[in-house]
């Protein structure tokens, strides 16, 4: 749960601070390909299974990484980071055009 308490400004500093952790080194490197602040109600919308634990709200903001392929059972990432839920969604190589 996002306490309501932090800034926009606080939430993004929390993001970037988990792509410096995460993000830009091995071995997640080679499975996490984005990173971003969504409402939790736009994880529900997209068909994410979505329990609200007690002082949730729909509109409450989370972060939501995508990944490139499923992680290895010896390769774990947080559901929970500073305070922030953290969602996952594997959405495949990102290819550009």
């Amino acid at each position: 749960m996002v306490e309501m308490s932090l800034s926009k400004t606080k939430l993004e500093q929390i993001r970037e601070d988990f792509e410096k952790e995460y993000y830009f080194k091995p071995p997640y490197d080679s499975y996490i390909n984005g990173t971003g602040l969504v409402p939790l109600k736009e994880l529900k919308n997209s068909g994410q299974k979505l329990k609200l634990k007690k002082g949730e709200s729909l509109d409450d903001l989370c972060l939501h990484v995508t990944l490139s392929k499923e992680l290895p059972s010896n390769v774990k990432l947080p559901e929970l980071y500073k305070k922030v839920r953290v969602f996952y969604e594997i959405i495949g190589e990102i290819e550009l055009e």
